[in-house]
């Protein structure tokens, strides 16, 4: 009777077994031949009709729309349509099997917000909620001490009065207490502060429309899925047509893949 493999012994013959790793690794399980899925299995998109407030709001962010309202008076929906003003919402889930919380999961939730943008700016719908349906998610032991790092902790009192000083700053005896002269002086609470989330711009100058020419009239989603297979599409919706503005990061912080 064999002997069964150790999880250590096991992962050791995934890396230096090629044999082995075919016939148990992560392409056995992507081919069907085991029972479990991959880590990804798929996603769904749902809509949902967009209220009158909804509608309204989004009219107004149109600097076309906006000017005509501003000289002739509010628009009614009928105007909205003439301006391509979206009536409904659309939101995505994604089913995981299996979550790397650590280094996979900020990469999954990027990948799949955009994905619900590109969708939502093909169909002319809004963006809405963005919902992960998460199997097994685990942070490895050997990169507990990133991920605290990554939360960052509260710095310290002398810290914080510190880095007030080093920017040019001193208190004054006014209205203000020193935490409001610490938030005017824009001097973080944490470590690792969120900054302020960067704007998404999608090009669709250059996507297929309904009329056959490029920019001109409603775009044409099913061509646009459709060229999602397309290698050449793909990569010139990456370079050409995404733009990330205002992003800022704090510096990265390495971390091993675990197997």
């Amino acid at each position: 009777m064999k002997n069964k493999l150790t999880k250590e012994e096991f992962l050791e013959k995934l890396k230096t077994d090629r044999d082995f790793n075919n016939r148990y690794g992560r392409k056995h399980i992507t081919e069907g031949k085991m029972v479990l899925p991959p880590c990804h299995y798929g996603f769904q998109v749902y809509t949902r009709e967009l209220s009158y407030n909804e509608r309204e709001q989004l009219a107004l962010q149109n600097p076309i729309v906006k000017e005509l309202c501003e000289v002739n008076g509010p628009m009614t929906p009928t105007g909205w349509d003439t301006h391509n003003i979206p009536t409904r919402a659309v939101s995505l889930m994604w089913n995981q099997r299996s979550v790397d919380t650590f280094l996979g999961l900020p990469f999954n939730i990027a990948s799949y917000g955009l994905l619900l943008e590109i969708i939502a700016k093909a169909v002319n719908m809004v963006p809405d909620e963005l919902i992960g349906n998460l199997g097994d998610t685990h942070l490895y032991l050997n990169h507990i001490e990133q991920a605290k790092e990554q939360i960052g902790r509260e710095l310290s009192e002398s810290e914080r009065y510190t880095m007030f000083e080093e920017r040019g700053y001193e208190f004054r005896m006014n209205d203000w207490t020193r935490e409001e002269q610490y938030d005017k002086a824009g001097i973080p609470k944490r470590t690792r502060e969120p900054y302020s989330l960067p704007t998404l711009n999608i090009n669709t100058e250059w996507w297929p429309t309904e009329s056959g020419e490029c920019g001109v009239g409603p775009i044409d989603a099913a061509a646009v899925v459709a060229g999602f297979s397309n290698d050449k599409f793909c990569k010139c919706l990456l370079e050409e047509d995404l733009q990330l503005g205002n992003y800022q990061s704090h510096p990265h912080i390495k971390a091993p893949l675990s197997n």
